[in-house]
């Protein structure tokens, strides 16, 4: 997961260094900051149909290399059990980089595990931060990569790591 990390974290400086200006309004992606205010408002709301306005409907998300929902039907899927497992969910966007046709944000999440889900309710909540590359297509998100500490996500929600047996 650290290669991962690294890997988005190089991404990240290349795009700062391949032209991003924060107050160039002639900045041909200047749109694409309302786009990561819906993005996180679907997930905040659970009210996936305003997704339909900025994602196309081939949106990808890549969770690191265990998770990739396919189609934008299957974001909403995903989003819509993680409000029923984590009713008061967020998604807060720390701070954003717009280049070309990317996005990086740095996020953070919060949430308690009041509902049910892939698992049991455990009643704990937890908070934990991320970094995700977006990439537009036709001034649509086409594609969300992300990377946030799994385990200890986990972990805050009261689970714990067992070693395998010899």
């Amino acid at each position: 997961m650290k290669t991962i990390l690294t890997t988005l974290i190089a991404i990240c400086t290349l795009l700062l260094i391949s032209g991003y200006s924060k107050n160039d309004s002639k900045n041909a992606n200047a749109g694409f900051k309302p786009m990561m205010d819906v993005y996180a408002y679907a997930f905040n709301s659970g009210n996936v149909d305003t997704l339909n306005s900025i994602c196309n409907s081939t949106f990808t998300r890549f969770n690191g290399l265990t998770r990739v929902d396919r189609g934008l039907d299957s974001v909403k899927i995903f989003i819509k059990g993680l409000k029923t497992a984590f009713p008061d969910f967020t998604f807060s966007i720390d701070q954003e980089v717009f280049a070309d046709e990317h996005a990086t944000l740095l996020w953070t999440l919060t949430g308690t595990n009041t509902g049910p889900g892939r698992f049991p309710p455990t009643g704990k909540s937890f908070k934990v931060s991320g970094l995700s590359l977006f990439t537009f297509k036709d001034g649509k998100l086409e594609s969300e990569r992300f990377e946030r500490d799994a385990l200890y996500l986990m972990q805050q929600l009261g689970f714990t790591l067992t070693p395998p047996g010899k």
